[in-house]
């Protein structure tokens, strides 16, 4: 599958449009500095909305946590003009703060110090284009970012730490790429506690090295899943096949489904958390599916929720990965 011309159906929120410019003749904004921490969404040693938590019972124990996680969010841009976001672009720099970290990278805070760099995300009309060629330039803009925050983080902020690496949407596809580039088979994978590469196809053996997680606390493993409501799938199931389906309830990644008893609960997408619905899980068609649908009307796909969802079986087994990891490295 080649993942530079792969459209993703979860991502096409409007009407397919054609961008207005095409690579090369467009030009990205320059390439951002990760020495300036205006280029970081979320850092652990100062106040931003990685720091927050939806309710008083849940705390940020991001000053004593002795593992970080390394956050790609995913796509905010939506812009027919322009392929690759700007730096210095302050409403989607706000958008990106209270949308995806706050919802989605505050899961990791209870157990993990938090670093989200901003990158040049390519635009989500990307995702919709027949600008094939373009689409692939943008992505590796895109990309090119990301591997050079992770390697600043490696060099300036790391130090010799364990690390997860989390990531949604198009920042999966970052993500994945920097997995196989930078960490599978290197010397530094062994300071991955786990990959949570979620809401973008990720196909059985992708890497090398590491493996598919199948239980709640395997380390140095990938978990992924894409969530649509029970008997769903996306329109187009060849861009999920073979996809890995790991359960976040339960954390198998071999089809066994969670009762909804096993579900911790949600944080709605105004930050509030909600402990009172018992969501089943199960694998259908490559994707994830909801068996006890939400009483509210909701779309059959699921992409915006697939961290939400599930929001506090993550945060508890991350807790748990950390805690295996650190037993077997004594």
């Amino acid at each position: 599958m080649n993942y530079n011309l792969l459209i993703l159906s979860a991502l096409l929120l409007s009407a397919c449009s054609t961008m207005k410019v095409s690579y090369p003749q467009y030009t990205p904004p320059p390439a951002p500095n990760y020495s300036w921490e205006e280029n970081w969404a979320a850092l652990p040693f100062r106040q931003d909305y990685a720091d927050l938590t939806p309710t008083a019972s849940i705390t940020d124990q991001q000053s004593s946590a002795n593992v970080d996680v390394f956050f790609i969010h995913p796509t905010l841009l939506d812009s027919r003009k322009v392929w690759n976001a700007s730096m210095t672009d302050k409403e989607l720099n706000r958008d990106v703060d209270m949308k995806t970290i706050l919802n989605q990278a505050t899961i990791f805070n209870g157990a993990c110090r938090v670093y989200a760099p901003r990158y040049r995300q390519m635009t989500l009309k990307g995702f919709s284009t027949k600008d094939t060629a373009s689409k692939a330039i943008a992505l590796k803009v895109a990309y090119s970012d990301v591997k050079a925050a992770f390697e600043y983080y490696m060099k300036h902020y790391n130090q010799g730490r364990p690390f997860i690496i989390a990531a949604h949407s198009q920042g999966t596809i970052h993500g994945t790429w920097l997995m196989r580039e930078v960490i599978d088979n290197q010397a530094i994978q062994k300071q991955l506690v786990v990959a949570y590469l979620v809401g973008f196809p990720m196909e059985q053996d992708k890497f090398k090295t590491i493996p598919v997680c199948n239980t709640p606390t395997q380390t140095g493993c990938v978990a992924h899943w894409a969530t649509y409501i029970e008997g769903s799938s996306p329109k187009d199931t060849a861009w999920y096949k073979n996809a890995v389906v790991t359960n976040p309830v339960n954390w198998k990644s071999d089809g066994t489904p969670a009762a909804g008893s096993e579900h911790l609960g949600i944080v709605w997408k105004n930050y509030q958390y909600d402990n009172s619905k018992h969501l089943a899980t199960s694998t259908y068609k490559d994707v994830l599916n909801l068996q006890n649908p939400m009483p509210i009307k909701v779309k059959k796909n699921l992409h915006i929720g697939d961290y939400n969802l599930f929001w506090m079986n993550i945060r508890e087994n991350v807790a748990d990965r950390i805690s295996a990891y650190q037993i077997s490295e004594k």
